[in-house]
């Protein structure tokens, strides 16, 4: 019962070490699909444990120091105390790392997240995907990051040589006025005659009418003539 027990364990065992290294291919080759989009040579170093990682911090233009974090944190690793701030580190530098390469490739910040849980899955997305490389999306304080070459101009076109005008037309000679014949007085120009002037227009007269006279007042009875007063 115990041999049974310990040939379980072992095929559990065996069977978790298979899955292990099939994650760890997929990973890897997705990961050097994204290294060929970018142009990181050599693509096939994403098998390879710390070198992808350094092509990565290429890729993404965060500082070399960088990589001295995730060495540190795999040789501290067993040491008690150290490694809880190790573990630590390595995560919070991982996750500014995956964030670049999201940003790198003109993802958003919710991509990083799907990176950070699900890197396998997510770096295929970013293999297979539409997403095409932007160039590295962190400039580091003081260092210029290089940008595309000046695309060439197209040359100088030669221009149409000047076209000769024509020659200038010979233009008519001006008439020679006939000289004045002698003997003749100049002639002044006979008078106009004077036509009479037409008056000025009149504006037309209406008759008007005669004066009305004033009605007649109705005569009104004079009162007596008072007479004298009577005697005593």
């Amino acid at each position: 019962m115990e041999l049974f027990g310990s040939a379980a364990g072992a095929g559990v065992l065996f069977v978790y070490f298979i899955f292990l290294i099939a994650v760890y291919v997929f990973t890897a080759v997705g990961l050097m699909g994204v290294f060929q989009k970018a142009g990181q040579e050599p693509p096939w170093a994403a098998f390879i444990p710390f070198w992808n990682i350094w092509l990565t911090i290429k890729l993404t233009g965060r500082p070399t120091w960088y990589m001295w974090i995730f060495v540190g944190g795999a040789v501290v690793d067993f040491i008690p105390l150290i490694d809880i701030i190790s573990i630590v580190a390595v995560i919070v530098f991982e996750v500014f790392l995956l964030n670049s390469l999201s940003k790198s490739f003109g993802k958003e910040s919710a991509f990083t997240v799907g990176l950070f849980f699900l890197f396998p899955v997510f770096i295929w997305i970013l293999y297979k995907g539409p997403a095409r490389y932007l160039g590295p999306s962190y400039a580091a304080a003081g260092v210029p990051q290089p940008g595309y070459p000046a695309q060439p101009g197209y040359p100088a076109q030669p221009g149409y040589p000047a076209q000769p005008g024509y020659p200038p037309q010979p233009g008519y000679a001006p008439q020679a006025q006939p000289p004045a014949q002698p003997g003749y007085p100049p002639q002044a120009p006979p008078a106009q005659p004077q036509y009479p002037q037409a008056p000025p227009a009149q504006p037309p007269t209406y008759p008007q009418a005669p004066p009305q006279a004033p009605p007649a007042q109705p005569p009104y009875p004079q009162a007596p003539p008072a007479g004298p007063p009577p005697q005593a």
